[in-house]
């Protein structure tokens, strides 16, 4: 004779479900029980970032008081300070719409320039912060490819003025040049 593959349950099913809902409970409990270590465990990494930040919000509030306490009582040292820091933010914010030099150079680089061989760039701001200028120094071929480099430089829209000096025409071949670009740096 060949066992038998079922099993027999000799619990009642009013016994069974109270054993399975006691598994379902003692489950629970460990689960509620794992999660409470977790939340503690995180609790407790993450105290000394909040003790850290706690501090430094007490400096900084001592800090904008003695500030506030030294502009209430007219020093001069205090007020020298925050106008140059509100000078410096007022440049700094300049900057961020100013075109940056490697912008510059390839709006330079993107001006047709057969015969020319490009050697190097300087590029500069003026006080105002409005215009730039770019110096580019380089030789050309020809004197017909120096000057249509020159006509094709004073032709893009950000471009104000292109001042090459006359005497770079002087020889015929392989003519070094410096070519000063002035003007907005930013393309349309």
């Amino acid at each position: 004779m060949e066992p038998s593959s079922t099993l027999t349950d000799l619990l009642p099913a009013d016994a069974a479900r109270a054993v399975r809902r006691g598994y379902f409970l003692r489950l629970a409990c460990v689960a509620i029980f794992a999660l409470s270590l977790m939340l503690v465990a995180h609790a407790l990494l993450l105290l000394p970032s909040y003790i850290y930040l706690r501090q430094e919000v007490a400096e900084r509030t001592q800090h904008l008081a003695q500030t506030d306490q030294a502009l209430a009582s007219g020093d001069t040292d205090a007020t020298d300070r925050l106008a140059a820091i509100r000078a410096n933010a007022q440049y700094l914010s300049q900057l961020a719409d100013a075109p940056t030099s490697s912008g510059a150079m390839r709006l330079v680089l993107s001006v047709p320039h057969a015969g020319i061989a490009i050697s190097g760039f300087s590029y500069g701001m003026s006080e105002d912060g409005k215009t730039h200028s770019m110096r580019v120094t380089g030789t050309a071929s020809t004197r017909e490819a120096l000057r249509n480099y020159d006509l094709a430089l004073s032709s893009v829209p950000w471009a104000s003025s292109v001042d090459l000096p006359i005497s770079a025409y002087a020889q015929e071949q392989d003519i070094s040049f410096v070519i000063t670009v002035t003007g907005s740096f930013v393309s349309p």
